[in-house]
């Protein structure tokens, strides 16, 4: 059994972190542009990292949001995969995971 208060604090704090951080991300995707080629190149190629991380940020929010969903339906810590627990160490680690480490790494028994 989880302890539901624990893992939604930590839900929800990953939730407030990702999105402020989307915002900080998308913001700086907006930065003014230099007019000299080496600059454009070099602000070009920053975006495409700062799209990156963006995207990567607005997945695991989306991952969020589905443990918040599990965790109010009742749930949460149960591997999608096989059914057993998630080893509170895992929730720990990735809050929003959604399988145990045996399927998420294939080594089911």
């Amino acid at each position: 059994m989880v302890d539901k208060v624990f893992f939604e604090k930590l839900l929800r704090e990953r939730d407030q972190y990702l999105h402020a951080l989307i915002e900080e991300l998308a913001a700086a995707q907006n930065h003014p542009r230099q007019s000299q080629i080496e600059d454009m190149a070099e602000a070009k190629e920053g975006d495409e990292v700062l799209h990156g991380r963006e995207m990567a940020a607005r997945e695991e929010l989306a991952e969020v949001h589905k443990a918040l969903g599990r965790l109010e339906e009742g749930s949460y810590g149960l591997c999608l995969e096989c059914g057993e627990a998630i080893s509170p160490e895992r929730l720990e680690a990735v809050p929003y995971t959604s399988v145990c480490k045996q399927c998420a790494t294939g080594q089911q028994n």
